[in-house]
């Protein structure tokens, strides 16, 4: 994905577009399971890592 979005910066320059004009009409609204202190930076990616493999 990474080397995607630098061949075509532009396709996700859209993407991005679409998606905060979704939240501004709340048309979308985003979950937020948790939220942690910059300490817990290792504990966040653990979380985000084990919710992107479930």
């Amino acid at each position: 994905m990474t080397q995607l979005k630098k061949k075509h910066p532009d396709w996700f320059a859209d993407d991005l577009q679409q998606i905060f004009q979704l939240l501004k009409n709340r048309e979308i609204e985003p979950v937020i399971s948790a939220t942690l202190p910059l300490s817990k930076v290792i504990d966040a990616h653990t979380l985000l890592e084990a919710y992107l493999t479930n």
